[in-house]
């Protein structure tokens, strides 16, 4: 969705300065580089979903390994983020995001493996 509302938006900014009544609605400059940025963080997610959405074999092995590369990559965009805008929305939500990922992960060392 973030992908194609960021094709379309010459058509997007024209529309929205068509009429007066929507000018209000227009994205800044700022608005669609977060945006963009959170269409390139998303993707990551988008890959690991459509990998553990198999229905014709099994996917639970899958999990932790992907639990692991999300983590990282967290964290990664995270200190990328922080180091640019500490205090930005973006930061705090890519922080949060970590804290609950990781919170799944440590929740993994209760579980026994039985083969």
């Amino acid at each position: 969705m973030l992908e194609r509302m960021l094709d379309l938006r010459p058509a997007i900014s024209k529309m929205l300065r068509s009429e007066k009544k929507l000018e209000l609605l227009s994205l800044s400059n700022g608005n669609w580089t977060v945006l963009k940025r959170l269409k390139d963080i998303l993707e990551c997610f988008v890959s690991a979903t459509t990998r553990l959405s198999g229905s014709r074999y099994p996917t639970l092995y899958l999990q932790l390994p992907y639990y692991a590369v999300l983590l990282k990559r967290l964290a990664q965009e995270h200190a990328k983020e922080r180091e640019k805008s500490p205090d930005s929305s973006l930061t705090t939500a890519l922080f949060e995001s970590w804290n609950l990922l990781n919170r799944y992960w440590t929740n993994t060392d209760d579980f026994i493996a039985v083969s």
